[in-house]
């Protein structure tokens, strides 16, 4: 059985996680290079037809659109993840958690109670640089930081012997 706690740090790199990982950010960025396009086509139909200033304030803003946009959305989601993890999530932080890997199941005991997740319905294991994220069927998320060298080779071997679904992620950054 291992016991650990979540920071709000540890809650903070989960939402951003899950917000990089899902295609809200990627539709966003098809977003940009269409109206980056859009722009670009605008700006030489005017200069097409000898309207030079207007075609190049065009290709201004969508060089500033398309060098800042990235920054301003990074900045702006990461704003309302630390406000989310400083108020929504708040009451699971500082809580201890207890948790306990069997042969057919996970066993973890918190304050809300005390539950056992077959692993048949476990999704997904993403493994980052410092945590286990496990997305079970019922759209919750386990959040296990590596406290220790046991509790990492207990989790990778309940993924080889029940094969899991696994993805080896130590790169990922915000």
């Amino acid at each position: 059985m291992y016991t650990y706690t979540l920071s709000k740090d540890d809650l903070l790199i989960f939402l951003q996680h899950y917000t990089s990982t899902t295609g809200r950010l990627k539709r966003g960025r098809k977003t940009m290079w269409f109206l980056a396009t859009y722009f670009v086509i605008l700006s030489a139909i005017c200069f097409y037809i000898d309207s030079n200033v207007f075609a190049i304030i065009l290709l201004v803003v969508a060089a500033l659109y398309v060098l800042t946009r990235n920054l301003f959305m990074k900045y702006s989601i990461n704003k309302a993840l630390k406000l989310a993890a400083v108020t929504e999530l708040s009451g699971m932080a500082d809580s201890p958690i207890q948790l306990e890997i069997n042969q057919d199941h996970l066993h973890i005991i918190d304050l809300a109670g005390d539950y056992k997740y077959k692993f048949s319905g476990i999704i997904l294991i993403s493994e980052i640089a410092d945590h286990f994220l496990i997305n079970l069927n019922n759209s919750q998320t386990l959040i296990i930081p590596k406290i220790s060298t046991s509790l990492c080779d207990d989790i990778k071997k309940a993924v080889t012997t029940n094969n899991l679904p696994f993805l080896l992620d130590l790169d990922w950054k915000w």
